[in-house]
């Protein structure tokens, strides 16, 4: 025991050196995942409503594609948010003030024409408050007026416009789609983030409103809905959009039951704000284990495919953090032992500390008694005095 606990000294500076390069490790790893998550814009929205008052949370929906919603499905969605947050107080028929936002879009392949050169392009037909949700940095021009009953409008992302123009300086350009003419409002930036490079692929990528194609497709079906809602206790948002878009949450008793953790559904609902914090990370590690079984056809736009992968990373990370961090845990343990089998050692300085701090107090305390009565000394001989002065003057 004794040999256990008087360790040679170049032992110990050797695990304390460990245990900072671990520890230093880990606090690298936790600030870089950090402002990663940071530069994600279409995952920050509730950051960017939350005030002083309120806590908010962004909801997101993700449907295969013979499983979307409807505009009409789209309306039901928002009346049933709205009354909820209504019965609750956070809404009101006379308040002005906007308290939600939502955004919805649908993704397909179309062909772009500028004169005799056209490129095929992915499409991302968006409504609602697609740019407040997704604040995608602009080259030039502005985004799309989405409550502009003018349904022809065109944003392009800076590798289209420099492919077919050779500028990003291009608002108020035409383009073709088919034999409709659509105006360009503006250029939207391609990040050069080597995960976001993977998920956008080859094919580069333009926006138009959703009502633009709705007005073809009489049935047409957006992919993904997101909502920015309140969140005044944990799951609040999460519930209204579940119970807007008929999602039922297994119960506990249900998973215990359930052979599989995975989700089968054609839809999924991921609660955005809260999934790169700890207690989330911590509780997707066992599902994670299945991140490449893919068991349904829900689809994912480039967006979301780069938040799983920063997810994945991160879970990732967390594990690496945990064993780094065993090290330093168990030096701790060390030390610890080490204080309780030598704790009047170990006490020393502390009682020392102790003893210096009571000496100086009591030196502080005796030099008041001592002032004071130096005090009281002056004041009964300044009175004597007096009496001696009006005496003589007596006499």
């Amino acid at each position: 025991m004794k040999k256990i606990f008087n360790p040679d000294k170049k032992i110990i500076l050797i695990f304390l050196a460990i245990d900072i390069i671990c520890i230093l490790a880990v606090l690298g790893i936790i600030l870089v995942s950090s402002n990663r998550v940071g530069r994600m814009f279409s995952e920050m929205a509730a950051e960017r409503w939350e005030n002083s008052k309120l806590n908010y949370s962004e909801v997101s929906l993700y449907y295969s594609d013979d499983a979307g919603i409807t505009e009409n499905d789209i309306q039901v969605m928002r009346s049933t948010i709205y009354k909820k947050l209504m019965d609750d107080s956070y809404v009101s028929p006379e308040d002005k003030n906007r308290v939600w936002i939502d955004s919805y879009c649908a993704h397909t392949v179309d062909t772009i024409r500028k004169d005799s050169n056209s490129v095929s392009v992915d499409v991302y037909l968006v409504g609602g408050d697609f740019f407040m949700i997704h604040p995608i940095p602009l080259r030039g021009g502005s985004y799309l007026d989405l409550e502009n009953d003018d349904y022809n409008q065109i944003l392009l992302d800076e590798n289209v416009a420099w492919n077919l123009f050779g500028s990003s300086d291009i608002a108020g350009m035409k383009l073709w789609i088919g034999d409709r003419v659509f105006t360009i409002t503006g250029v939207v930036a391609v990040s050069e983030d080597e995960e976001e490079v993977q998920a956008y692929g080859d094919s580069d990528c333009v926006y138009i409103p959703f009502k633009a194609y709705a007005k073809k497709e009489k049935n047409l079906m957006a992919t993904n809905y997101q909502a920015v809602l309140p969140n005044p206790i944990k799951n609040y948002a999460k519930n209204i959009v579940a119970e807007a878009s008929g999602i039922n949450f297994k119960t506990d008793e249900e998973m215990k039951k359930s052979r599989s953790i995975l989700n089968f559904s054609n839809i999924e609902l991921v609660e955005n704000t809260d999934r790169y914090k700890l207690p989330s990370l911590l509780s997707m590690i066992e599902s994670h284990k299945y991140i490449d079984m893919r068991v349904n056809s829900v689809e994912y736009p480039y967006w979301e495919n780069v938040a799983r992968y920063i997810e994945t990373r991160m879970i990732r990370n967390l594990n690496i953090c945990v064993v780094l961090s065993i090290i330093p845990f168990f030096s701790l343990i060390y030390v610890l032992l080490w204080l309780l089998y030598r704790r009047k050692a170990a006490l020393k300085p502390f009682i020392f500390v102790k003893n210096k701090i009571s000496d100086k107090v009591e030196d502080k305390k005796v030099k008041r008694y001592e002032e004071k009565q130096q005090k009281k000394r002056e004041e009964e001989a300044r009175l004597a005095e007096e009496r001696a002065a009006k005496l003589q003057e007596h006499l």
